[in-house]
């Protein structure tokens, strides 16, 4: 069993993406009334990442906001920098001032892709956010198949907001396909994308498929629910309740894949009818992926048995990725108690 210490403070972030609905109305509501997620034995706080994009309802306004959480970005102190640099050193600054180091942050985001429920991990050694996934699942009322996703490969490294942190997770949640703490004054209110990241356990939770711009009721209730009940996982935590060892499906990134393109970089092939909202189904060798404006399906040319992710997801378009590829692989999970 392992012995971890005990959650003081969380934070929960919301608007990284200015055009990700769920979790901005989310971070709204809680801004306005922090009650539903106010517990006794630790600090909550609730921050909007990017406000101008949130009013704008863009994903961002010079530059991805989630990728701005480098070490050299965070500590320089150019004036002339982007906004989304100046964003991100006021969101660490915000932060350190509030808890010093803040054990926790939960980081809301949407995706377009047919994701499901999808916690995204930075290491497999993250125990406690492994355990408050398998907690927030069981719990949900609002149900929708869930995964986890580690982000561990060396060769796909990005300054997301779970720099800021030594473990991460992050969480996505699709819309069934039958449907087809305190407030920080500094932050303004306003709509919020929708993830889960922690900085010392740090979840990303991520719901889908939802349009940009979009807000609908299913992934606004799923969104809310993952929230309170991570909150109440945190509070049975500190209180000395035990969670027992389990297995885990974790799902590691091996390698992004990019529509096929003429000598000019223009597209020439769309993902394949059969690929599309394929999400977490195997893709076996010699299956289609891509069907070319002519007619003609690219088959997947891999030599092993694949798990794609983030299939044609809207934002990834201009970053030159039309899904990423993964390999399954399960594992235990100790218990834990805390400290």
């Amino acid at each position: 069993m392992a012995t971890l210490k005990r959650v003081q403070n969380v934070a929960l972030l919301g608007g990284v993406h200015g055009n990700e609905m769920s979790g901005v109305f989310v971070a709204q509501k809680f801004m306005k009334d922090p009650t539903d997620i106010t517990r006794n034995s630790f600090k909550t706080t609730v921050l909007m990442g990017n406000p101008k994009a949130v009013e704008k309802c863009t994903r961002y306004i010079d530059v991805d906001l989630n990728r701005q959480f480098s070490k050299e970005n965070l500590n320089a102190t150019n004036i002339d920098a982007s906004y989304e640099v100046q964003r991100a050193r006021e969101i660490s600054n915000a932060l350190s001032k509030d808890f010093g180091s803040p054990d926790v942050v939960l980081d809301m985001h949407n995706t377009t892709a047919n994701m499901g429920n999808c916690f995204i991990i930075q290491d497999k050694q993250q125990v406690l956010s492994l355990h408050l996934i398998n907690y927030i699942v069981k719990k949900a009322i609002h149900k929708a198949p869930a995964h986890i996703l580690c982000v561990s490969n060396p060769k796909y490294t990005y300054n997301c907001s779970r720099c800021l942190a030594p473990n991460g997770i992050v969480c996505l949640t699709r819309r069934s396909k039958e449907l087809a703490g305190t407030t920080n004054k500094a932050f303004p209110v306003g709509r919020v994308s929708v993830i889960f990241k922690w900085w010392w356990w740090l979840e990303s939770l991520e719901l889908g498929p939802q349009p940009q711009g979009v807000l609908l009721a299913e992934l606004f209730q799923r969104m809310q629910e993952l929230v309170i009940n991570s909150m109440d996982f945190f509070e049975a935590f500190n209180s000395g309740a035990t969670s027992d060892s389990f297995q885990a499906d974790v799902y590691n990134i091996m390698e992004k894949v990019d529509f096929p393109r003429d000598s000019d970089g223009n597209i020439t092939a769309m993902i394949h009818p059969r690929l599309q909202d394929k999400d977490w189904e195997a893709l076996n060798p010699g299956d289609p992926i891509f069907l070319t404006f002519n007619g003609k399906t690219i088959g997947y040319d891999g030599k092993e048995t694949m798990f794609p992710v983030f299939i044609n997801e809207a934002s990834y378009y201009e970053k030159h990725l039309a899904f990423w590829l993964t390999k399954k692989e399960t594992f235990n999970v100790p218990a834990i108690k805390v400290q």
